[in-house]
């Protein structure tokens, strides 16, 4: 229940704290023991039991301790940790948790249930994918080289494309051209390349190159060269993405077919180390997320307590399900200018945004592992 990744946004002089604690370089400690405990240590859990319920920090949006025991004094004076009376009781009793976000935990899979049909997601392993069948329709393929020095990465992937394609290049670099792609891809046809400047991460060139170009395409590929330096235990996320879209020739003949049958987006289950917010999806982009939809679409962000994303920013999808994205009118002084934190502005809320803007578009979401 507890929401790591919205606890260390809200909460920076911690995250400053921890970054100087004695116990980082044990963290790293070659002795298991050590290291674990270390870890343990600078956790943002440990941190909120033992002082950040008393200092008036949320431990997650659904929750606020200071709200939660003013509406609640009989648990004020038991001294119990409102937050664990609220798990252990207080939401079966109906008492509400008092967050950001309404969420009754007791309901807690029922609510996910709903939520995931409102998005049509479903489930689907890669060995489930149909058999390679002939597949018409035009596909553009965006791909974002933030680090210049992984096409090569990216053109062994994309040479798994089993069909012709139109190639959308975005970069921050001048190392970049468009022979080296056109040499190395024999499906390729059409190259575009922007050099963009470094901000609103894959998103923005993404609305930027497509936004004009969408409707030409039957299906859309995003891409980019992620790589999370932000935290060691990712360092293998991007390949983890790139198996499961772009595998192999049959791996994606079997996604185009499913979208050319009743799929409308095809992303990569999210990875095992790579879940800040296990309950909600949203982290600590809620309120950007609620700001973007009331400003710009007719949607409300209550219909979505619980959500799912393509965790990475990479996926395939009918390009009538990114209709909405696509013409959302951001430029790109709408994106904050680096270095951004890795989670809580407004590429981070559209991405959380990708299935919630396509919900009224028909067919299924698949999340395929």
């Amino acid at each position: 229940m507890f929401g790591t990744g919205w606890y260390l946004a809200s909460n920076p002089d911690f995250v400053q704290s921890r970054n100087h604690s004695r116990w980082q370089p044990l963290a790293k400690c070659s002795i298991p023991l050590v290291s674990k405990f270390a870890r343990l240590m600078l956790h943002p859990i440990w941190h909120y039991v033992r002082v950040g319920e008393q200092e008036g920090k949320t431990p997650c949006i659904f929750f606020d301790a200071g709200k939660y025991l003013a509406a609640n004094p009989d648990i004020r004076e038991s001294e119990t940790n409102a937050f664990w009376h609220y798990i252990r009781s207080g939401a079966a009793e109906g008492r509400s948790g008092q967050g950001r976000m309404e969420l009754n935990i007791s309901r807690l899979n029922l609510i996910r249930t709903e939520c995931w049909d409102r998005l049509g997601i479903q489930e689907i392993s890669s060995g489930q994918l149909p058999e390679e069948q002939p597949v018409t329709g035009s596909i553009a393929v965006h791909l974002h080289l933030f680090y210049p020095e992984m096409k090569e990465l990216f053109i062994r992937a994309l040479r798994n494309i089993p069909r012709p394609f139109d190639l959308f290049l975005s970069c921050c670099e001048d190392e970049i051209s468009t022979e080296e792609f056109r040499s190395a891809l024999p499906n390729v046809g059409r190259i575009k390349l922007d050099r963009v400047p470094n901000r609103g991460r894959d998103m923005a060139p993404f609305l930027a190159m497509l936004r004009k170009e969408f409707t030409q395409y039957d299906i859309i590929c995003h891409l980019h060269t992620k790589c999370s330096p932000h935290d060691p235990a990712l360092r293998g996320w991007r390949d983890w993405i790139l198996q499961l879209l772009l595998g192999s020739p049959k791996q994606v003949s079997g996604i185009l077919a499913l979208l050319r049958r009743d799929g409308k987006m095809i992303y990569p289950a999210s990875h095992p180390k790579a879940e800040p917010d296990s309950v909600t999806g949203w982290s600590c982009n809620y309120d950007e997320a609620g700001r973007l939809l009331s400003r710009y679409t007719d949607l409300d962000i209550r219909q979505f307590p619980i959500i799912d994303f393509p965790h990475g920013s990479m996926f395939w999808a009918r390009s009538e399900a990114l209709q909405r994205l696509l013409t959302l009118p951001l430029t790109l002084e709408d994106f904050p200018a680096e270095p951004i934190p890795p989670d809580g502005t407004t590429a981070h809320a559209l991405e959380r945004l990708l299935l919630v803007l396509a919900s009224d578009v028909p067919g299924k979401a698949y999340r395929i592992y």
